[in-house]
């Protein structure tokens, strides 16, 4: 039996261990194609040449049914037969997305307007927060304004009142003083004081 060195086991282990680990590290990715062209025959078999074709995503009527073929109708009034099982209820993941992309496209339109008002709103809001703010700046100094006058009224008024008091008491005592006085004068014959 003839004795491997250990190092040249070792060597060897690692250097087909490289080999077989760098095999995946190669393989490219793929993906199964959800694109069908599909023969539409004038009868239900499968020997029986297309007569024209139909693609992913177009919308069929459904005509009639037999031994696993479906009868269709195209939009552009084609008619023929086809295997059943490329025939389903819902549109394909293609049409689906497509319409949603386009569904997305119209909302971000919707969205950056959307936006857009919002601000121009809240400048708006802005510019009326300031005008509030003037507002109610104008509306405490005209609060002010009104309590200072209405405190000189009421000064004004005591002013008044007052001398409306001493006139009709100077008044009354012009009164009482003419009737005092035409009394001694009755009493002294005309005489006067």
């Amino acid at each position: 039996m003839k004795n491997y060195h250990p190092i040249k086991l070792i060597t060897i282990f690692l250097g087909a261990t490289l080999f077989v680990s760098t095999g995946p590290v190669l393989a490219e990715t793929g993906y199964v194609s959800d694109t069908l062209r599909v023969g539409l025959r004038p009868a239900p078999d499968s020997h029986a040449a297309p007569s024209g074709v139909i693609k992913t995503g177009m919308r069929l009527e459904v005509l009639e049914s037999s031994n696993g073929y479906v009868r269709v109708k195209t939009e552009d009034d084609q008619e023929g037969w086809v295997r059943d099982t490329y025939i389903v209820n819902k549109p394909p993941a293609m049409i689906t997305l497509q319409a949603l992309q386009q569904r997305h496209g119209t909302l971000e339109g919707k969205l950056k307007t959307l936006q857009e008002n919002n601000q121009v709103l809240q400048e708006a809001n802005r510019v009326l927060n300031q005008r509030l703010d003037q507002l109610s700046a104008e509306r405490a100094q005209w609060q002010l304004s009104q309590a200072r006058a209405t405190l000189a009224n009421k000064e004004a008024s005591w002013f008044w009142w007052l001398l409306g008091v001493l006139m009709i008491a100077g008044a009354g005592f012009y009164s009482g003083f003419s009737w005092y006085r035409q009394s001694v004068m009755k009493r002294l014959g005309g005489l006067r004081i």
